[in-house]
């Protein structure tokens, strides 16, 4: 759709991306298409030299390496004629699986540090680091360390990752995410966004997915348990979905879910943050991944939270991979494992708040 708008209104596309041999499966190929026809035909195409040379999608070998360089080399020409002001230009867009994303890391790195310290106004690149249940190639979950690994060598604020569950949420995220900031570099991980879509309304989550009111406090007489903060991919989300209705009927604990796109809100008011998870019960939480557990660095508040985290590293090994079924069942993210560990850090809430008193 975005390049469909600039080329309405700039009569080129905005966003050039190319891939090894993974456009249609990380599904950066729509760049290439057309949003209006249901065909998808009235898009700039591929890019081929004598036949369409105003092609959005840059056909690609198996270089990682240089497909990232490429499409950072595309976004640091600045055609306005007040760069220092004014980018006018293209953005780039890679994408190869997760689990290869630390080939693509060097140019990133490089084009992180020229976006903050170079005089002149560069364009944006999007990363793609595409999650299949189970890689081709390798591990399923050695990508989640990977991703750790790329995020860490990035300085915070360089790197602003989203998360989407399913298709409809991928737009809306990346525009909410490149128009609130100036920051050239980003790192867009994501799974399988042809996922089915989740009711909402029937699952009673709220706010568009980022908090789930799954238990209304005055249905219960006793105070919270605690807050559960749900980093929002498919994996475990299928399991959390799953044990809704738990909630529903009170056989689960009295825990308050929140469920975030990593990175996808912009910056709220005080008030709105407070509404959704206030101090007391940022203290009072812990948190749900199916990645590795220091990539949820930022959302843990302390030591205690942590060692009541689930994740698929809970006991620091590689998981072996399978089917998703064998895959959530190995990581302990399926809805079994998952209650178990509400449980227990609900049934620990006095030890747990404990531990946070200074002893002296």
């Amino acid at each position: 759709m975005v390049n469909e708008l600039a080329q309405k209104q700039m009569g080129r596309p905005l966003v050039l991306a190319c891939s090894a041999d993974l456009a249609e499966s990380t599904s950066i190929h729509g760049f290439g298409k057309g949003f209006s026809d249901k065909d998808g035909k009235g898009g700039f195409g591929w890019y081929e030299r004598t036949k369409n040379p105003g092609g959005a999608i840059i056909p690609q070998q198996i270089t990682e390496f240089t497909n990232s360089g490429l499409m950072v080399g595309v976004a640091t020409v600045n055609f306005s004629s007040e760069p220092e002001q004014h980018f006018v230009g293209y953005w780039g867009v890679h994408s190869t699986y997760a689990s290869f994303s630390y080939l693509k890391y060097g140019l990133m790195r490089l084009f992180s540090q020229l976006a903050q310290d170079c005089p002149l106004k560069v364009g944006k690149v999007i990363w793609v680091a595409d999650t299949p249940a189970r890689d081709r190639r390798g591990q399923p979950h050695a990508l989640r360390h990977l991703l750790a690994g790329r995020d860490a060598a990035l300085p915070d604020g360089h790197a602003l990752n989203l998360h989407p569950w399913e298709h409809n949420e991928v737009a809306p995220m990346l525009a909410a995410r490149c128009a609130r900031t100036c920051r050239s570099s980003r790192c867009t991980s994501r799974g399988r966004t042809s996922r089915r879509p989740i009711e909402r309304s029937s699952a009673s989550v709220a706010h568009g997915g980022r908090e789930g009111r799954v238990r209304d406090p005055r249905l219960r007489s006793q105070a919270r348990e605690g807050r559960l903060r749900d980093r929002a991919r498919h994996e475990h989300d299928d399991s959390v979905y799953t044990l809704l209705p738990k909630f529903a009927d009170g056989s689960a604990p009295n825990i308050k879910l929140v469920q975030r796109r990593a990175g996808a809100v912009p910056a709220a008011t005080a008030m709105y943050r407070d509404t959704v998870l206030s101090h007391a019960d940022w203290l009072d939480s812990t948190v749900i991944t199916n990645g590795a557990r220091r990539l949820m660095h930022d959302w843990l508040p302390h030591k205690v939270a942590e060692s009541y985290a689930m994740s698929p590293d809970f006991d620091h090994r590689w998981r072996t991979g399978g089917s998703v079924d064998e895959l959530k069942l190995e990581a302990h993210i399926d809805p079994e494992h998952l209650l178990e560990g509400m449980r227990r850090f609900a049934k620990d809430r006095a030890m747990r708040l404990k531990q946070l008193a200074y002893p002296g």
